[in-house]
């Protein structure tokens, strides 16, 4: 990633409030509180934004820490970078409104860091005719190549940008897991997207009890690559109400 903006959500546990936490959360499309007490339930914390969704292999509350089974491929239990991505564009239902992490050992490399963009700065950079593009091809989706060793791969067919009646649109967004069949416009997207996401994002070095949590729908994430296999996070996929 060749360039990082300050983190511009950030809460302390000590000034959180409900109605804070989601103005940040509205605003930027992500919230990263730190300095949390280490009897914090997050558990129960994440519960607030949703439902918890089963992950890839059914559980509910995910530890991403890498394995070397994992780690010559791609995929989020190894040590490797990721590219910019929003979670679950290959799944035929509605991919989870919010993600949400938080910290059990920090890499102490410097590297795992967790990388942000809010996907709505990159769709006002579109002409009208692109954004109807967007919302109106459809393209094949597949999981990553670590979801596909582990036998629990998916596939789907969605436009890059959702336009739903009543609801937020949904980004969903791969660089190398959708389908492109050498189409210039979604090639195009694509790189535009990748460098839009190195010179925009925002970079998280997730603290220990720390909490990230964010949109989505909107928001595109990826991480630095890191070289202390101790590095955990716990993670939690948060359903869309009803």
């Amino acid at each position: 990633m060749s360039s990082t903006t300050t983190i511009d959500s950030r809460l302390s546990y000590s000034e959180y409030t409900q109605e804070e936490f989601q103005r940040l959360l509205d605003e930027h499309g992500y919230v990263y509180m730190n300095e949390i007490p280490a009897d914090f339930d997050h558990e129960s914390f994440m519960r607030g934004f949703g439902e918890f969704m089963p992950q890839y292999d059914g559980q509910k509350v995910w530890s991403v820490k890498s394995q070397k089974r994992f780690e010559n491929m791609y995929h989020s239990l190894n040590t490797r970078a990721l590219y910019p991505h929003t979670e679950c564009y290959e799944f035929p239902e509605a991919s989870p409104q919010y993600l949400g992490l938080w910290g059990v050992v920090r890499a102490s490399d410097g590297g795992g860091q967790t990388t942000l963009l809010d996907g709505r700065k990159f769709i006002a950079t579109l002409t009208d005719d692109e954004r109807q593009q967007l919302s109106s091809r459809r393209y094949e989706y597949v999981s990553a190549d670590g979801v596909l060793e582990m036998k629990l791969g998916r596939t789907a067919v969605h436009p890059m940008y959702e336009i739903r009646e009543g609801r937020e649109p949904i980004f969903r967004f791969s660089y190398n897991n959708v389908n492109h069949n050498d189409d210039p416009f979604l090639l195009d997207i694509r790189d535009r997207v990748v460098e839009f996401f190195e010179k925009s994002h925002v970079a998280v070095d997730i603290e220990p009890g720390a909490i990230l949590i964010w949109n989505n729908h909107r928001v595109l994430h990826s991480r630095t690559a890191y070289t202390d296999e101790r590095r955990h996070l716990r993670r939690v996929w948060l359903a869309e109400a009803a």
